[in-house]
């Protein structure tokens, strides 16, 4: 009996050894599960934390316009954290930038999912429902977007234009006139408050608005470029030239490419054809291969009376685009202003029967067979222009009394 109590005593000790045994390993094993989970978790929290830190640097890349680079960096981001607002945001704004309306449209709808109070996303949300057509939903948004944020101009911009846009111009004068109360002296709501009134055909409201603009901001680029735009649309060329200079030195880049070329017409639409030449010869430097540009040129030295500059512009035009019409015209007005009629003849020759300047060619041609006391043959010329409609840009530039005298006398016959 001892000894089998003693095998039973064995066998019961084991047992409860062996299952010590075992909640150990159990215990061991639990203990180990736990831990990679805390270090995953752990990883994981690292991860959206180094995706935050990068959301600078990829609106860095989209700002200086390297979309691809900042899409990288944001995909990144997105794949730690899907519903991170900021990523999602600037997301939109890249794929926005690439055309892809209706992908930017789920980014800034995501933005909201997770941040209703994300005045920005409403603001796009807004932008992509004017571009898809859909101007009521485009007002619902650029509204919660100002409700958020009453006093963004770019919101108030936003909402005004998307009433407008929307044949609700009263709305949009209602909303800027109650904006320019509350912001005071603001020279930007002046101004959208001006372009409207332009629109309207109210000229002397948007005036008055526009110059108490440049009072509040006289320095503002953006204040002097829309009452510039307005003396444009009025045709009151020396004053939009006054005020586009007024802002030339602190252009660059695209922008001074576009003001050169504005001052340039400016300065040739008010007869101003030396200064017209000299921004022309500006924006030759920035533009050496655009044809129009030395064709512009050229007409300025036409009206300035400068025949070899002229005739240069316009070979300069032609070696670029060899047999533009437009070119040979200016060529032989060239020919013509230096008193080289025959050769003139020759160059118009090129261009009779072209739809376009057909009518200034066979004019020209005619006026350089009256210098040459060809009457016959001029007046021959000049019945085959009153066939065809003139519609010549050329003899509009040149301010020449003579050259405006023949086609005076070709509109009344």
């Amino acid at each position: 009996m001892r000894i089998i109590k003693t095998s039973n005593q064995v066998r019961n000790s084991a047992g409860s050894v062996l299952l010590i045994v075992l909640s150990a390993i159990s215990m061991t094993c639990a203990g180990c599960e736990t831990h990679a989970e805390q270090k995953q978790a752990m990883h994981d929290q690292w991860q959206v934390k180094s995706s935050h830190a990068q959301i600078p640097l990829a609106r860095e890349h989209f700002e200086s316009g390297q979309l691809k680079e900042a899409k990288d960096i944001l995909n990144e981001c997105l794949a730690a954290d899907p519903f991170m607002p900021e990523a999602n945001l600037l997301m939109g704004k890249v794929v926005m930038e690439q055309g892809l309306t209706e992908q930017a449209r789920n980014y800034f709808a995501s933005v909201v999912e997770v941040d209703s109070q994300c005045d920005e996303a409403y603001y796009w949300l807004g932008v992509v429902s004017q571009k898809s057509g859909s101007l009521s939903e485009s007002i619902g948004y650029h509204s919660k977007a100002v409700s958020l944020k009453p006093v963004e101009l770019k919101y108030i911009h936003a909402l005004s234009d998307a009433f407008v846009a929307n044949g609700q111009v009263d709305k949009a004068l209602e909303l800027l006139s109650e904006k320019d109360k509350a912001l005071g002296r603001s020279a930007k709501i002046k101004v959208a408050l001006a372009d409207i009134y332009q629109f309207e055909g109210e000229t002397d409201k948007a005036i008055s608005l526009y110059r108490q603009a440049l009072i509040i901001d006289g320095d503002d680029p953006e204040v002097i470029n829309a009452l510039g735009y307005f003396y444009v649309a009025e045709k009151k060329w020396d004053m939009a030239i006054a005020l586009f200079e007024k802002n030339l030195a602190d252009k660059k880049g695209k922008e001074l490419v576009s003001h050169l070329e504005l001052l340039g017409k400016c300065c040739m639409s008010n007869g101003e054809y030396g200064k017209a030449m000299n921004y022309y010869n500006k924006l030759s430097v920035h533009k050496r291969d655009d044809g129009n540009v030395w064709l512009q040129m050229g007409n300025a030295a036409l009206g300035a009376n400068l025949s070899d500059r002229a005739m240069s512009c316009a070979e300069r035009a032609l070696s670029l685009k060899p047999g533009w019409s437009d070119a040979v015209v200016l060529k032989g007005c060239a020919f013509y202003l230096s008193g080289e009629y025959q050769n003139g003849i020759s160059v118009f020759s090129r261009v009779l029967n072209d739809k376009e300047l057909g009518g200034i060619a066979w004019i020209m041609t005619g006026r350089c067979y009256e210098k040459l006391n060809l009457m016959t043959n001029a007046k021959r010329s000049y019945d085959k222009a009153t066939e065809i409609d003139p519609g010549s840009r050329l003899v509009s530039i040149v301010s020449r009394p003579d050259l405006t005298d023949i086609w005076a006398g070709v509109n009344k016959e």
